[in-house]
């Protein structure tokens, strides 16, 4: 390529990332799977709006699983604790 470029674009680490859509795409599903566990609450209320059916019966058992073992774990602490602030400072309830 003109320049000395090869084409591969740069990682942060100074490795060549063979193509540019796979590290955006591996980035966005690490984010994705980051929010899961850090605010599962927010998934099982995203599948509990899906239509009634076998499918929503899968992935609710799988969201509701993925929200107790991040509670085991503590991850989803950050969250509850500004959800609490949030909850108390505007007087809201829960509903």
């Amino acid at each position: 390529m003109p320049g000395g470029s090869s084409g591969l674009a740069a990682s942060p680490l100074g490795r060549r990332v063979g193509n540019p859509v796979t590290a955006i795409a591996i980035i966005m599903y690490a984010t994705f799977a980051l929010l899961m566990v850090a605010i599962p609450q927010g998934m099982v209320n995203w599948v509990k709006d899906f239509n009634p059916g076998p499918a929503q019966d899968v992935v609710l058992a799988g969201a509701e699983a993925i929200a107790t073992i991040s509670g085991r774990l503590g991850a989803d602490i950050p969250y509850r604790t500004a959800r609490d602030f949030f909850l108390r400072t505007t007087g809201k309830n829960e509903d």
